[in-house]
């Protein structure tokens, strides 16, 4: 109700002005969210997950997307074959890992 009356503009310098104070009992509007699901449904088509998780990332050292899942915690770049290891549930792309392949 508040942002159909308000300026956009008008409104974040207000949230910014009470957010400040607030960093320890946040009282800004930005807080309050109201979600309401738009649909119950599912997406029609849900990849699994080997292809999912490879298809989301581009390989850091050739900028590909071409990552293939080669294990449940590796990945390797199809296009110049560095491989990327999931470390304590995170995927690791800082240094590519060594194969023994």
């Amino acid at each position: 109700m508040l942002k159909e009356r308000v300026d956009a503009q008008r409104l974040a310098k207000v949230d910014s002005y009470l957010f400040r104070p607030g960093s320890y009992y946040p009282v800004a509007p930005s807080v309050f969210v109201q979600a309401t699901p738009t649909t119950d449904r599912l997406p029609l088509a849900i990849a699994p997950e080997n292809q999912t998780i490879a298809a989301l990332f581009s390989c850091p050292l050739c900028r590909a997307e071409a990552f293939q899942r080669v294990t449940e915690e590796q990945l390797l770049c199809r296009q110049c074959n560095a491989a990327f290891a999931k470390k304590a549930g995170i995927w690791d792309f800082k240094e590519p890992i060594v194969t023994n392949s």
